[in-house]
């Protein structure tokens, strides 16, 4: 037995170190290179340290190749080819392979919005990945569909009150092994040149993700769907919202993993070995586990919502449930419009103090979604140059005052 870990993020934190840098497009330019250091600080797996390497315009201005490295308590390797053109201009694809020799995660196997009871998981594994890329000539519509695998290890889990480890006597807990069939849709109004003078600019994102092979686990389909908006008011202020919605639906149950007493028998975790705090944190750990497994092979798990991308004021995923919803709200200033200097003189290259509030919820049950929600709000300085985004974050939420440190934009 076996269940949901969330050691992936790190995995895909790792990619994120390759994959942020904005590569040319002009079939003129020649070939570069790329040295790119990262360092961010996330709630949950803390902070990630490394360098990225690459290598830009192999072939007509195409084709990257990058390498990174992590370092610390989230050791990993990743390695990434994008932008490969697959017969025609408008096709390209992007491949990755990623491993994570060590990762720590502050994790709860809670559902919806109930208190949070937290634990330090470790783990380890690695993912691969295969990406097609299609863009319509005008470059409003940006499709992209592929096939992810992943495995991700469980070594272990921390008492975050003492730091002690959590013992697990004759625990059957087997990697989880997942393989995911995507498709995602993107449009962006303001894709187009006509457009950039345009007040009033607005995406919309929809994904389709299947997510099978997991022993002892159902099989189930996540649909996600975005919109966001920026409503320019001056050259240096803007508007910004965002709305979200995912949910997810059960395509092949394990029914007799549907009930805890179901999941204990299979987990064979014996507790009544140890004695003392070790035997009550055993113990406790193992019923939620169990509740856990139970729920997510009964409804399934939408994509969790908390940490950097959306309700701020909480460490990374740390709602899941089968149906979440999320709100945002923010206004981006501009300081860089009274700052001298030939860097913040290009349209592209910006810093900003940007406010904003965050909603959030989640529950297994659709109907009952909206009857309880969470909020956090904060302030954000953030250093736009070309692509890449880099963030500095205070939030507050109604449990915790969490800061951090990362790259990409929140939606």
């Amino acid at each position: 037995m076996i269940h949901k870990q969330k050691s992936s993020v790190l995995l895909t934190l790792i990619l994120s170190i390759l994959s942020n840098p904005a590569f040319a497009k002009d079939v003129h330019d020649p070939i570069s290179y790329r040295a790119v250091p990262g360092a961010i600080y996330l709630e949950g797996p803390g902070p990630l340290v490394g360098l990225g390497l690459g290598v830009e315009n192999i072939y007509k201005g195409r084709v990257n190749v990058m390498v990174a490295k992590t370092l610390g308590n989230n050791s990993g390797t990743g390695f990434l080819i994008n932008d490969i053109p697959f017969f025609s201009d408008n096709l390209s694809l992007t491949t990755f392979v990623a491993s994570l020799d060590k990762g720590q995660f502050l994790n709860s196997y809670t559902r919806g919005l109930t208190s949070d009871s937290r634990v330090l998981q470790k783990g380890s594994g690695n993912g691969s990945g295969l990406i097609m890329n299609y863009k319509r000539p005008e470059n409003k519509i940006l499709i992209n569909f592929g096939l992810m695998q992943s495995t991700i290890n469980l070594d272990g889990y921390e008492n975050t009150d003492n730091s002690s480890e959590i013992l697990l006597p004759s625990a059957f807990l087997a990697p989880v092994k997942t393989s995911s069939l995507f498709v995602n849709f993107n449009f962006d109004s303001n894709r187009q040149a006509e457009n950039e003078n345009d007040n009033w600019q607005w995406q919309s994102k929809l994904g389709i993700k299947a997510d099978t092979g997991r022993i002892g686990q159902a099989d189930q389909l996540v649909t996600s769907l975005q919109f966001s908006g920026d409503y320019v008011l001056k050259p240096y202020l803007s508007l910004n919202g965002r709305i979200q919605s995912s949910d997810s639906f059960i395509i092949s149950r394990q029914e007799k993993y549907e009930s805890s007493d179901g999941v204990l028998s299979e987990l064979k975790i014996d507790c009544s070995s140890l004695s003392g705090t070790q035997e009550s944190d055993c113990s406790e750990l193992r019923d939620q586990l169990a509740n856990f497994i139970a729920k997510n092979n009964k409804y399934g798990s939408a994509d969790a919502i908390g940490g950097s991308r959306g309700l701020r004021g909480f460490r990374e995923l740390r709602f899941k449930a089968a149906h979440t919803r999320l709100a945002s709200i923010e206004s981006r200033l501009k300081i860089s419009h009274w700052l001298p200097g030939e860097f913040f003189s290009r349209k592209s290259n910006h810093l900003a103090i940007v406010p904003f509030y965050d909603w959030g919820f989640a529950s297994d049950n659709e109907s009952k979604v909206f009857d309880s929600s969470e909020y956090s709000s904060g302030i954000s300085l953030r250093l736009q140059a070309g692509e890449l985004s880099l963030r500095l974050t205070a939030a507050k939420s109604r449990n915790d005052n969490i800061a951090f440190f990362t790259v990409g934009k929140p939606w």
